[in-house]
Order: structure tokens, then C-alpha cells, then sequence
């Protein structure tokens, strides 16, 4: 008995740690890589083409103008365009600046790949070798972390104060769904404030779809009952739904179609808002 006392925080803590995408680097670190990129540019200015707050290599850029052709058609290849579907209009229509990103001056560490751009509040770019790509903005009130994991497809933003703590962090999966917990502190490390997506979330996602839609379907039957094409098209379309919290911190589904838009209390299942912004002609 004693010791599933002991395993439950152990495996109630890996569960949360699965729910969050984790940086292998310390603040510290982000700012050595930083210094570093910026101490490799200035000594490779002559290389070197200073443009939009981005190093680009002018050997990459050399190198890349000699297969713009080849680049440009894999582009529109990879925005749906058949090969043999391509026409030299299209192709005249990438301008040369589009190679630009894939010529940014990088440093490569440990198989770790990163760069910065230099605005007033600087950000430095990662790509790791176990397929997370993060960014950390060096802002004047502090620091801001994003961390995308392309595995298992969570994204983390972590928010600190200026003396390094831990100020906000937040996880949403695949693009748009909340998990995990949101947590925020206080600047000397104490938690101020906690929500659990899955807990707080009574009305499951499927059923508050179900909720938006019946109350969606009402108000356009009321308000369009001469334009039954307004109602098919309706019946035929999806209604999205996020996790969100309401004005008073409420965890709350929000929903939105077109231009009508509402939130639903998480846990009873109630209607708490429905606006539409201007009318469906």
C-alpha cells in the first residue's frame, strides 16, 4: 500500500510533464547562443547581407539563385500545383526575394541548428536534433519561450519575469486545443493561479459542437426563416469550438461560425454569449 502512496505524485507529475512541450536549454544558454550568433556576424561581415533584421550568407545566396527555377516550381509543387501544371507566369511571379529565408547565416552546435534576428528585443531561433523548433524573444520586461514539438505536436509558451522566473505557461496540441495546465506565479516563484483543461472541462468537446450548433441553428431559423439557403448552408458546414476562459476567469467553450460567435459555460453546458457582428446577406 505504502508505496502507490509514493508512485501516484510520481506518475500524476509524468503525466503533466507528457502534456507540455519541454526545452532542453536554460535561459542561460539561450543568451551564450545569442552572444555567439551575434559575435560570428560581426566577424563575418564581408560574407555577410544585413537585411530585415536577418544575416543572410551570401554564399547560400549564390548558391540558391543558381536553382531559383527549381525552387520556385518546388514551392508551388508544395502549394498543391502539379508539376506539369506550372507556367512560366507562375514562376515569374515568386520574386528572387523568396530564397531569402532558406539563405539566413546559421550556427550549428551539437547538431542543434540556430540563428537570431536583430530587433530591439532580439529572437533567437532553434531547430533541435529531436525535432522541436523554439524561439525565445529577449523582451525588455522579461522573456518570452515558444517551444514546438513536431513529434508529439504540443506547443508550449512559456512567459518569464525579468529575473528569470517562470511567469505563465500554457500548452495547446495540435494547433488550437488546450491541454494540460495552465499555471501562472508571482515574481518570487509562487503559484498564483492554476487551470487544468481536462478537469475544468465537464462538457466534453464533441457535445458542446453539439450545444453551438442547435443554438446557432435557432437563431438563423429565427432570423433568416425567409432564406432557407442561409439554413442548408449552415447544415452543411462545421462550427468550431476552443477552450477558453470568460471575462471572470470562467473555463468556457467558445464557438464560431462565419461571422456568429458565442461561449458556453464548461461545466453546465448553459449559453452564456451569442453575437453576430454584422448580418449574412
Amino acid at each position: 500500500m505504502t508505496k502507490y502512496i509514493y508512485l501516484f505524485p510520481f506518475f500524476s507529475v509524468l503525466f503533466y510533464a507528457q502534456q507540455r512541450a519541454v526545452s532542453p536549454f536554460p535561459l542561460k544558454e539561450y543568451e551564450r547562443m545569442k552572444n555567439i550568433y551575434l559575435q560570428k556576424a560581426a566577424e563575418n561581415k564581408d560574407h555577410l547581407l544585413y537585411l530585415d533584421y536577418k544575416y543572410h550568407s551570401t554564399q547560400k545566396l549564390d548558391s540558391l539563385l543558381l536553382i531559383k527555377h527549381q525552387l520556385k516550381k518546388e514551392y508551388w509543387i508544395d502549394h498543391g500545383k502539379k508539376a506539369e501544371e506550372i507556367t512560366e507566369n507562375d514562376l515569374r511571379q515568386l520574386k528572387d526575394e523568396f530564397i531569402l529565408p532558406k539563405a539566413i547565416f546559421t550556427i550549428k552546435e551539437n547538431d542543434n541548428e540556430f540563428y537570431c534576428i536583430n530587433y530591439d528585443s532580439p529572437v533567437i531561433f532553434i531547430e533541435t536534433k529531436d525535432g522541436k523548433s523554439i524561439n525565445l524573444t529577449f523582451n525588455h520586461d522579461g522573456f518570452t519561450e515558444g517551444i514546438d514539438d513536431k513529434v508529439s505536436k504540443l506547443s508550449t509558451g512559456n512567459y518569464y519575469y525579468p529575473n528569470g522566473q517562470l511567469k505563465r505557461t500554457e500548452t495547446i496540441f495540435n494547433g488550437n486545443k488546450k491541454v494540460g495546465l495552465l499555471q501562472e506565479y508571482d515574481i518570487s516563484g509562487k503559484l498564483t493561479k492554476e487551470i487544468d483543461w481536462k478537469k475544468e472541462f465537464s462538457i466534453p468537446e464533441k457535445q458542446a459542437e453539439n450545444i453551438a450548433r442547435k443554438e446557432i441553428l435557432n437563431f438563423l431559423i429565427n432570423k433568416y426563416k425567409d432564406n432557407p439557403e442561409i439554413i442548408t448552408k449552415f447544415q452543411q458546414s462545421n462550427v468550431k469550438v476552443y477552450k477558453n476562459l470568460y471575462e471572470d476567469k470562467k473555463p468556457v467553450w467558445f464557438f464560431v461560425y462565419t461571422n456568429i460567435e458565442g461561449s458556453i459555460d464548461a461545466k453546465t453546458g448553459k449559453i452564456l454569449s451569442l453575437n453576430q457582428e454584422i448580418s449574412i446577406p
